[in-house]
């Protein structure tokens, strides 16, 4: 999953919700023959957002409680660690 399709999914969930897209105008609406993504119920909504929050919010938070738990010495040698893994991947 990539961040512009968790953007693109918080966005379709969140116009749901706006009255401006939810208000249509009559000639609009009378050429739209098909509902292309089907309309989310509201517990189905309430649980993707906290999904998308989780995808979001849990590393975000997870970095900020390492740099801020760890001393820089620590998270040099993490680094140094972390770069050979990546060069013996390569």
């Amino acid at each position: 999953m990539t961040y512009r399709f968790i953007a693109h999914q918080l966005k379709n969930v969140y116009k749901q919700d706006l009255p401006l897209f939810k208000q249509k105008p009559q000639i609009f609406s009378r050429y739209l023959t098909t509902n292309i993504q089907p309309q989310l119920t509201d517990r189905t909504r309430q649980w993707a957002i906290k999904r998308y929050l989780l995808l979001i919010g849990l590393p975000l938070t997870s970095f900020l409680f390492y740099r801020l738990s760890t001393k820089s010495e620590t998270r040099r040698k993490h680094r140094i660690v972390l770069e050979s893994i990546g060069r013996a991947i390569r």
